[in-house]
């Protein structure tokens, strides 16, 4: 005849400065009623030793049959002592004890009766407090006490695997999920969020419904009562979450899945709490949050409630210049958003990490799926209509907007937000405009006709009203793009003086003066240092003067009279340069000039990611950054390059290559030159190579 198989409950007892408690905690397991046969107690002591460890000793010397064992571990901290505690037991089964708590008398005998496979029996946590009252009345308690049968589903009870204590495991579970020893709080969590999603058990409440009660001291600077501060409130909830979100890349248990993100989502409540608590500090914690890439990390419980509502056609996660500068918006206005953006799928490639920038401001992001198209009237139109259904749902669901913002390049944004705008004038809306949206480069007006489009009949509450019969004068995309929100924005958001002026040239005279005083000029915002250390660098080659270049080659826009100075530089001062460039347009001037007599000095790539790029961009010594040539055809230069203001928050030092008089001419950069002056690039390329000679010069990035 098989004999079912013993099993022994192993009981671990981490000890930090437990004198006071050592004696009581010996006691509730000299009560027990569980045969000593069945179970053993192993206390395992860290850290700074007040006398507890010789007290524990003395009294086993009194009770040579009481299964214990002592043990002493070099590495600090509960969750430690429990691993260590684990490498040395022999039992089948663990749960765990702190040393200054205590266990009814039939505590163990009732656990370890309810042992069997696929079940984890669990026992009634109460507190007691400092007199020794027992208080059964807290969340817990109640919770356990709750359910009307005693076999549960881990989804039924997910509160009773917050917390270590009052559980029995089997000890092959616990050889493969340890606790994250690198915690300083919420191990626990961490803990049992692995484990779930590993394995799938049942719970047993019998053994605390007849009577296995675990006695919760509340013993004052434990790490429940510590005080909300920064970093137990933001950095520690985030090191639990960072756990559990790996533990979700892994191999899970489908069922359990919610039961984490919730613990996740129960941690990040914590952060949102301390931030209604300091909202003065809401960026930096955010931007302390973003920056260690947490990939599932819970931000619309950090997030809060949004009052504002940004429409960006072309968003996040979509790789686009002016995707990354709404993203950059919403960082820098620092407050909870709704988005509604399209797919743009077909056009743009997706990097997860392009959301990095405004996820944590994020709270529901709407992305509608029409045909992403750039100026196509009858696309814009459906954007606007499905635009307006995600608006409508949102606000069903309980939103109250205050603030509205949408930007072009691309039109529809600013369709879109005029219609919403329509239906609740007391939005405050802001529309910005990332340059001229009728002014090509080359001083061409865009134009594309309405007409038959049902773009326009989308709008009829701007029939018949007389300030709005300018728009039914002109009708075209490029111009509604323009005047709808000239006529309805409360803000109008330019990125440069000169822009300004010369969108007002062109504007309706009578609009003149209103746009004026809608006006507001302001530089695309920098993204604080940590952001500059999240993605993975180029390394441009050692030992040289780094220059670097970012962007795309056009008619307008090019390195000619830098390519042209470097030829004109001596082999001396060549070697002492090192010129890398990346991107996805190449002019034709550079390819050959890279494969043919400046080869040695020129260094192409491709374009790189947005976070990899703020990394690169700290290696290099300098960064150029030149205008677009406008001289011959337009009045102004309307442009201020957008890279400038990723430049700005590097290491490296700055090149200016604009027009005179241009919005980049005004700007106090490290280097200036004339924008086509091959003589004033060479001038600066040559006091590069110098410094580069120079005894100051280390011959790593960013030393000049």
């Amino acid at each position: 005849m098989k004999h079912p198989r013993r099993y022994v409950l192993g009981v671990i007892v981490p000890v930090y400065k437990g004198l006071s408690w050592i004696e009581s905690c010996v006691d509730s397991f000299k009560a027990q009623t569980l045969s000593p046969e069945n179970f053993e107690v192993t206390f395992i002591f860290n850290g700074e030793d007040d006398g507890g460890r010789e007290l524990l000793e003395r009294l086993m010397q009194n009770e040579p049959t009481f299964p214990a064992q002592i043990l002493y571990s070099e590495s600090r901290g509960a969750a430690a002592a429990r691993n260590f505690g684990l490498q040395h037991s022999s039992a089948t089964h663990v749960t765990w004890v702190d040393v200054d708590d205590v266990l009814s008398p039939q505590y163990l005998e009732l656990l370890h009766s309810a042992i069997s496979p696929g079940v984890v029996p669990a026992a009634l946590l109460v507190d007691l407090t400092v007199d020794e009252t027992v208080d059964a009345a807290g969340v817990i308690a109640q919770d356990f006490l709750s359910h009307p049968t005693p076999h549960i589903d881990i989804t039924d009870a997910p509160r009773l695997l917050t917390y270590t204590v009052g559980k029995v495991l089997p000890v092959e579970w616990l050889r493969e999920t340890t606790f994250s020893e690198q915690l300083e709080s919420g191990e626990d969590v961490a803990f049992y969020g692995t484990l779930v999603l590993k394995h799938n058990f049942k719970i047993s409440l019998w053994p605390g419904m007849a009577g296995a009660i675990y006695y919760r001291r509340r013993v004052a600077g434990s790490v429940s009562q510590k005080l909300p501060g920064r970093d137990f409130m933001v950095r520690q909830r985030c090191d639990v979450i960072e756990v559990l979100s790996n533990a979700l890349d892994g191999s899970v248990v489908v069922a359990n899945e919610g039961v984490v993100r919730g613990y996740m989502n129960s941690q990040a409540s914590f952060i949102r709490r301390y931030l209604e608590s300091n909202p003065e500090e809401r960026r930096s914690v955010m931007d302390e949050l973003t920056v260690r890439k947490v990939r599932h990390f819970p931000w619309r419980i950090v997030a809060g409630t949004p009052k504002d509502l940004v429409i960006a056609y072309n968003f996040a996660p979509y790789t686009d210049t002016g995707a990354t500068i709404v993203s950059k918006r919403i960082r820098d206005r620092a407050r909870p958003v709704d988005v509604i953006s399209n797919n743009m799928g077909k056009l743009r490639e997706a990097l997860p990490e392009n959301l990095l920038v405004a996820a944590p401001y994020i709270v529901q992001h709407r992305q509608l799926p029409t045909p992403p198209q750039f100026a196509n009237p009858a696309g814009t139109r459906m954007f606007v209509e499905q635009g307006i259904k995600a608006y409508e749902s949102l606000v069903a669901a309980g939103r109250a907007y205050e603030h509205l913002y949408s930007r072009s390049m691309w039109p529809a944004s600013h369709f879109l937000a005029a219609k919403i705008k329509l239906g609740e004038p007391k939005l405050f809306w802001t529309a910005e405009f990332s340059d001229p949206v009728r002014l090509t480069t080359e001083g061409a007006m865009r134009t594309v006709d309405l007409a038959g489009s049902g773009l326009v009949e989308a709008f009829p509450e701007l029939v018949g009203q007389e300030q709005f019969q300018v728009l039914f004068d002109n009708q075209d995309l490029y111009a509604w793009t323009e005047l709808l929100p000239y006529l309805m924005a409360d803000e109008l958001v330019f990125t440069n003086h000169h822009q300004l002026e010369s969108m007002l040239e062109y504007a309706p005279v009578a609009l003149q003066s209103v746009i004026r005083s809608k006006a507001v000029v302001s530089v695309h915002p920098t993204l604080s240092r940590e952001f500059y250390s999240v993605g993975s660098p180029a390394m441009p080659p050692a030992g040289k003067v780094n220059i670097g270049y970012f962007g795309d080659f056009y008619s307008t826009r090019g390195l000619q009279e830098v390519l042209q100075a470097i030829e004109s530089l001596t082999d001396v001062e060549r070697e002492r340069l090192c010129m890398s460039i990346f991107t996805s347009k190449a002019s034709d001037d550079l390819e050959v000039a890279a494969s043919g007599s400046l080869k040695s000095v020129l260094r192409t790539g491709p374009r790189v990611s947005f976070l990899d790029f703020l990394a690169t961009l700290d290696q290099f010594d300098v960064l150029i950054v030149n205008d677009a040539i406008t001289t011959d055809t337009h009045a102004r230069n309307p442009y201020l390059p957008s890279k400038l203001s990723d430049y700005r928050g590097s290491k490296a030092k700055i090149w200016a290559i604009a027009e005179p008089g241009s919005a980049l001419s005004e700007f106090a950069a490290s280097f200036h030159s004339t924008r086509g002056s091959v003589e004033e690039a060479k001038l600066v390329l040559s006091a590069l190579a110098e410094l580069g000679a120079s005894s100051e010069y280390s011959g790593s990035a960013s030393s000049l």
